[in-house]
């Protein structure tokens, strides 16, 4: 078992034992409110026994499975009406779970088709931003906090505004989200620093991430890193990212250019992009330089899928932290 598998069962395997104690803490609650629905259970289970050892002694089955039903419908008649009849829902003691998919097994379905679960990737992908130091910011930062207020109506020489740019960006990206299983994207955000690139791709990150999907959102700087230690130190988390910058249903790559580069980096890095493009799995790319200065910096072939598979989107204007810093200040003085 993997890294990060091991890490997720020790979170099922906690979630299904504070469901049991939930369910034990419900169970009692309603047999000291209703000491009849007790009875009535342990009735049910007698007669339940009864009826299958009667079964077995004479070897015959017949019309048992129809009785049991029968039995079983009107037994669960009548808990259903002494729960609603004393304040609770009808179903208050079935099984409690966080997750009505898998019931917090992380598997849905049975063998030969079973496969993960939804829950089990929004956990991968939370650890894995755990891990890069980002889930704190992640939280913080998604489609309801964006205020376009924050970016300058100014316009440049070629007539574009920092707060139109980033407004038809901001659209553009919640597209991204709702359509994100019909169809791969891939995109490219150039722009100083401070001009909302990253503010918009943890947008898309936790509202995916929410959804179900898997999502490795990291800077540049920890992709060479991880692809450094999964290769040289044999380090056992990073030869899990590693592979998920290829398998995830979406990678993230922040501040391409900030990082320390090699030539076995970059072309590792480049084997990523270009196995992701292959599989059509979609990439967010962010950077501070433009892309033909990516190209100097690194590879005229990088240069090359960049131009011929992504979607750019240019971001302009003044630092918005600095705007943001500002109008707190003056509101805090106010």
């Amino acid at each position: 078992m993997s890294y990060y598998s091991r890490e997720i069962q020790r979170v099922y395997d906690l979630l299904q034992n504070e469901n049991e104690r939930e369910q034990k803490r419900r169970k009692q609650r309603v047999y000291d409110k209703i000491p009849s629905l007790s009875k009535l259970e342990k009735d049910f289970q007698a007669e339940r026994s009864k009826l299958l050892k009667e079964s077995i002694l004479n070897q015959s089955t017949d019309g048992v499975a129809q009785t049991l039903e029968l039995m079983t419908k009107e037994f669960q008649k009548l808990k259903s009406v002494l729960l609603t009849d004393n304040g609770f829902a009808p179903d208050y003691l079935q099984a409690v779970s966080h997750c009505n998919k898998c019931g917090d097994t992380g598997f849905v379905g049975s063998a030969p088709n079973q496969k993960r679960c939804s829950c089990y990737f929004s956990h991968l992908s939370m650890m894995l931003l755990r891990d890069s130091g980002m889930e704190k910011a992640l939280t913080s930062e998604n489609f309801e906090a964006f205020d376009i207020t924050l970016f300058s109506s100014l316009e440049n020489e070629k007539g574009l505004s920092q707060s139109k740019l980033m407004q038809e960006a901001y659209e553009n990206a919640q597209k991204f989200v709702m359509r994100f299983d019909q169809a791969p994207n891939f995109w490219f955000l150039h722009g100083p620093p401070g001009t909302g690139k990253t503010f918009l791709t943890r947008c898309v990150a936790m509202d995916l991430i929410k959804q179900g999907h898997s999502v490795v959102y990291s800077s540049a700087s920890n992709v060479i890193d991880s692809i450094r230690m999964a290769s040289f130190d044999n380090d056992p988390a990073a030869m899990e990212t590693t592979k998920l910058f290829r398998m995830a249903d979406l990678l993230i790559i922040d501040d391409l250019g900030a990082e320390n580069r090699t030539a076995y980096s970059v072309s590792e890095l480049l084997s990523i992009i270009e196995d992701r493009l292959n599989d059509r799995k979609s990439m967010i790319i962010s950077s501070n330089y433009a892309p033909d200065v990516i190209g100097d910096t690194y590879t005229t072939r990088l240069l090359s899928r960049l131009v011929g598979n992504f979607e750019m989107y240019q971001f302009v204007g003044p630092d918005i932290r600095i705007n943001k810093r500002r109008r707190d200040g003056e509101a805090n003085i106010r």
